[in-house]
């Protein structure tokens, strides 16, 4: 509730962005710093274990973007037939190509409450939207529940077998240790703590006042981005140093950090080039390396498989050919997990296909868009990555295919899903 409240009320910075939002870590930090030593001071018997603030830091987490994500969703198959007009010929050119089950109706105008308010003594039309909000609320929990059960199957893989640090989870479960000692967390004694600490928050301070006063003179380092442009036509290099990166950097290892600034220099520098001697033309503004960006992901994406295919093989037996694997530690049982998925799999072939996608196109969506999760959710495991957006989803793929060979209803399907896109 506080999160819409925020974002939709007050307007301020997005406290969602990012793969470890503000709007996770701040509460967060006043259970660790204010609530927990209260509790051990008032009640010592009740106060949050380490477990508990994990699991309550994870439940922030997976709840911070439902706010983004339905609004999204929603704003999706509600616009269609509100904004359709005789101007941009809605009505003639998209709408006949996309399933009325996917888009909320408007009898007699009642679309048109939700946008311009309900009239007095107005019931709220329930029946235009039951229909709409259960085809695509089905359709993300299917997404949701393969994403969860798939990074079980691969959980004893990363964890055990390739020991993936998981930044994210060190910093919450460093944050959230216990001490039987004293109220506050043993760390805040160490002194390099509280160096740590105190730079950025005096930086963040400083540049408040600013913000006030504008003739204030203030410190950017931390706050703002700053780019450096070598000419024209050519994108502007980046440099940029914010704090919260460097504290989960920390935790990444060093082969994995120098990898992630050596390369996007090199980006930049085939960027640069190719735009100065004229061989860009018609690549769009990162001169194709959108493109090479999705083709390495989807290499390392395969990459991930064939390391991984001794772990997969073994839970395929397991599931098919009833031989025994331990799966005693793991949140739901390989079987529970496999079959889960592989059903999660189906119907959103069968959602895709009933949508008006052609069926081995909804088969090949499916597989790209589980396997870009595999590897999106792998590079974030490893690096810690504060901002990082995916090359692509599954319908991404349907941008490779030839010109002319897609159907009207495959172009309508492969848009409206892409526009309620989430990483």
């Amino acid at each position: 509730a506080v999160i819409p409240y925020i974002q939709h009320t007050l307007h301020p910075v997005s406290i969602v962005e990012g793969m470890i939002p503000m709007g996770v870590l701040m509460p967060f930090f006043v259970l660790v710093f204010i609530v927990n030593p209260i509790l051990r001071l008032a009640a010592p018997q009740h106060h949050l274990r380490t477990w508990e603030l994990v699991i309550i830091a994870s439940i922030l987490y997976v709840s911070s973007h439902t706010d983004e994500f339905l609004s999204r969703a929603i704003s999706v198959f509600a616009v269609s037939n509100y904004m359709a007009t005789p101007e941009n010929l809605w009505q003639e050119y998209a709408l006949p190509h996309i399933a009325p089950h996917l888009l909320v109706s408007n009898p007699n105008g009642q679309l048109d409450y939700f946008y311009e308010g309900l009239p007095s003594h107005t019931k709220i039309p329930w029946h235009i939207w039951v229909g709409p909000l259960f085809s695509w609320l089905s359709f993300f929990v299917a997404i949701g529940t393969g994403c969860i059960t798939l990074a079980i199957l691969m959980r004893k893989q990363w964890v055990d077998q390739e020991r993936i640090p998981f930044p994210f989870a060190k910093v919450i479960e460093s944050l959230a240790e216990d001490n039987e000692s004293g109220i506050f967390p043993s760390y805040t004694k160490n002194r390099l703590f509280w160096i740590g600490a105190l730079i950025p928050i005096f930086v963040v301070f400083w540049f408040m006042i600013g913000y006030f006063r504008p003739d204030f003179p203030v410190i950017t380092l931390g706050i703002t981005g700053h780019k450096i442009g070598l000419g024209r036509f050519v994108p502007a290099f980046n440099v940029n140093f914010y704090f919260p990166v460097v504290g989960f950097a920390y935790f990444t290892d060093l082969q994995v950090l120098f990898s992630i600034w050596f390369f996007y220099v090199l980006t930049w520098l085939q960027i640069w080039s190719t735009v100065r001697f004229g061989i860009a033309e018609g690549l769009g503004t990162y001169a194709g390396t959108r493109q090479q960006a999705i083709g390495g992901f989807v290499v390392f994406c395969l990459w991930a498989l064939w390391i991984a295919r001794a772990h997969i093989k073994t839970i395929f037996q397991h599931l098919f050919a009833k031989s025994n694997i331990s799966d005693q530690h793991e949140p739901l049982s390989y079987k529970t997990a496999g079959y889960t998925f592989i059903a999660c799999c189906l119907y959103m072939i069968f959602w895709l296909t009933q949508a008006g996608l052609f069926w081995p196109l909804s088969i090949l969506v499916v597989v790209f868009w589980f396997l870009f999760y595999l590897g999106f959710a792998k590079i974030v495991a490893m690096t810690g990555l504060v901002f990082m957006e995916s090359p692509g989803l599954g319908q991404y793929i349907l941008d490779y295919a030839p010109p002319g060979s897609l159907a009207d209803g495959d172009l309508a399907m492969r848009h409206l899903v892409d526009s309620t896109y989430q990483n």
